[in-house]
């Protein structure tokens, strides 16, 4: 994208019409807010020199009250998927560290309980990745589910993060 400015501008117009929309959970789908909070954080960070000061605020500001703040709310009320074995505890708790680390700086408490419960959660399920690093739901799903991992991983070290012994 780097070579080729009307890509990161039309990745920028895709982001701020994100912001729009009313919420990023759908029914039952946590999941969909934690791909949204993983593609907004990750936008930021790759298209901050791109944005004017009102789009980043208005990007900063959708990633914390449509996905953080959300996803706070969530992980306090205990969800099914949060010490789920199955995928969607990797994806929607490394979804929601993305945010929490995109937003650290301007919210350093709310950042720090999130990344806290979501490493929690991600116990149980990178269990499942034992003996031999196969996934009982498939390869499809496990590349899913170890895409997101490998991220957080890989995140975690740049910034010199503890992943708590997960790693």
């Amino acid at each position: 994208m780097e070579d080729r400015p009307q890509w990161r501008r039309r990745a920028v117009e895709d982001l701020l019409e994100a912001c729009h929309w009313p919420s990023w959970e759908v029914e039952n789908m946590f999941l969909f807010l934690a791909e949204t909070c993983h593609a907004f954080a990750f936008g930021l960070s790759w298209l901050r020199e791109d944005l004017e000061a009102e789009e980043l605020q208005q990007l900063e500001s959708a990633l914390l009250t449509k996905g953080l703040e959300v996803g706070d709310r969530a992980l306090a009320c205990r969800p099914w998927w949060w010490r789920d074995t199955a995928n969607w505890n990797i994806v929607c708790n490394c979804g929601l560290q993305f945010a929490a680390m995109a937003l650290a700086q301007n919210n350093p408490l709310l950042a720090r309980r999130v990344r806290s419960r979501c490493l929690e959660g991600l116990q149980d399920a990178l269990i499942r990745f034992a003996p031999d690093g196969g996934w009982v739901e498939g390869p499809g799903y496990w590349a899913f589910a170890w895409r997101y991992f490998s991220l957080l991983v890989d995140l975690h070290h740049w910034a010199g993060l503890s992943l708590q012994g997960l790693d």
